[in-house]
């Protein structure tokens, strides 16, 4: 019963963000606490990981995205520094650190670019570790002043910053997004808002099961999950 409330919480959080920009971050950051719970209690019960959830961890079966190419390329930033990240924690032997999840946030930052369309890449490749160099074990989470494992601080400043790429955004909407042109056929105005506003909480739906994800790396490699850590007293 734990289980399938775990479960349902996560969905309907994830829902609550997809609907409500104002909750976005809060919708957020509870569905990935929820998400982290199902995972513990799927594993003791043999029950699929929170994966198969209805979550994603990646883009790669995302052909567009209605949201800004700026917000978009903030976040594949983001991605991608994480991904760099990883890969010298790998290379350092750091506890849940892998050339998997590496190359997985590469891939989601190189598919943002593709998603955000004929612009600019602000991805550099290359970033500084002198803040992780001699912290390859624990580190201290800038934000919140904790100290955790190197790659849950890794995984929760990359969900962090995603967020806020997507907050500050989140009023604008992408120019190539397929499905929002209006309708040219008189008397249609509602069917084509509808639509663009399904094509909008489609987008926040996936844009918040990404960031989920990556809180909930977060969390099972070591991060605390309690309210205190995620959000503002």
């Amino acid at each position: 019963m734990r289980y399938r409330a775990a479960t349902e919480a996560a969905q309907e959080w994830t829902e609550t963000a997809s609907q409500c920009a104002d909750r976005f971050a809060e919708g957020t950051m509870y569905a990935a606490q929820a998400q982290h719970q199902a995972t513990v209690l799927g594993d003791d019960l043999g029950e699929p990981t929170a994966d198969t959830l209805g979550f994603t961890s990646t883009l790669d079966d995302t052909t567009s995205l209605d949201f800004s190419a700026t917000g978009l390329q903030a976040m594949a930033l983001s991605e991608d520094r994480a991904g760099f990240i990883m890969e010298f924690l790998a290379a350092r032997e750091s506890p849940n650190a892998s050339l998997s999840l590496s190359d997985s946030h590469k891939s989601t930052a190189s598919r943002l670019i593709s998603l955000a369309g004929n612009t600019s890449d602000p991805r550099q490749k290359v970033y500084d570790l002198s803040s992780i160099i001699a912290h390859t074990a624990t580190v201290t989470d800038p934000a919140t002043g904790l100290t955790a494992p190197t790659s849950a601080v890794t995984e929760m400043e990359c969900a962090r910053e995603d967020l806020e790429s997507i907050l500050g955004h989140a009023s604008q909407t992408s120019a190539h997004a397929t499905g929002v042109t209006p309708s040219s056929s008189a008397g249609q105005p509602d069917a084509s808002a509808n639509s663009a506003q399904r094509n909008r909480s489609d987008t926040l739906k996936t844009l918040a099961s990404l960031v989920s994800s990556r809180a909930s790396y977060a969390f099972a490699f070591g991060y605390p999950s309690m309210d205190a850590a995620l959000f503002e007293s």
